[in-house]
């Protein structure tokens, strides 16, 4: 029936939208961890106030009330640094808080896995100036080293120690215990597409290392440009064909 002339048609409002609770296994992760950490508060006693204040002070990481609702909520998930931060705020495990996979309480396991992709880069840095890479057989008494490289007509043996963010200006260091006749360096992963490189002397690994199992960890530590280790400062590789012969 066609309307009359003149007449108000009246606008029925949409619908609101759902909201889509698509991440309800990390935000109960998430809960879960909160809750048993004893330095959380409660829910609705200031939790949200909390991780907002720690992540901004401990991390530099700014976020809104809103967003760590949302978190909790699981109609959102952290990504990549905020991640971090969350996990070392509540003392568990990344993989864990992100998806749900068991922390592996070896050393070794996560020493190696974070090893392969510092040696990748390390590697392919060098075989782009020329260099020649052999990579140590699995199970071959120096498959702990990350490779040797031929420099200067001499071959090297190169450890690329893996290292672990604890925050923007603090890194966790393993570093196998066999280092000895071993150059040493590390890859920060300073950003998306952001690296450096630094060589670890081998006096400050005996002097700061702390062993356990087959690694030895080691913290270094932001310090104006450069990284340190208890105040001393680390050398940076700037050419990985000279700095490293």
């Amino acid at each position: 029936m066609a309307e009359e002339k003149g007449k108000e048609i009246a606008l029925r409002p949409a619908p609101a939208k759902a909201t889509a609770y698509r991440h309800l296994d990390f935000a109960k992760r998430f809960r879960d961890a909160s809750d048993d950490s004893g330095l959380v508060p409660q829910l609705n006693k200031g939790r949200l106030m909390w991780f907002k204040h720690h992540l901004e002070k401990d991390f530099n990481i700014e976020v809104t009330k809103e967003t760590v609702r949302k978190w909790m909520a699981g109609e959102v998930i952290p990504r990549n640094e905020k991640m971090r931060a969350l996990a070392e705020l509540l003392k568990v495990d990344e993989g864990w808080l992100a998806f749900g996979i068991s922390a592996d309480t070896g050393i070794s396991a996560r020493a190696s896995a974070l090893q392969s992709g510092a040696a990748t880069v390390l590697a392919g840095f060098m075989q782009l100036n020329g260099a020649n890479i052999a990579i140590p057989e699995a199970g071959s008494p120096d498959d702990f080293a990350g490779f040797y490289v031929i420099l200067n007509g001499k071959m090297r043996k190169i450890c690329a120690a893996p290292s672990e963010m604890l925050n923007r200006d603090e890194y966790r260091l393993y570093i196998p215990n066999r280092y000895s006749d071993c150059i040493v360096t590390t890859v920060l992963h300073t950003g998306p597409l952001e690296i450096e490189i630094l060589k670890l002397p081998h006096d400050m690994i005996a002097q700061f290392g702390r062993t356990r199992g087959p690694a030895m960890e080691m913290e270094i530590v932001r310090s104006g440009a450069q990284w340190a280790v208890e105040g001393n400062i680390l050398p940076r590789v700037r050419d990985v064909t000279t700095d490293l012969a």
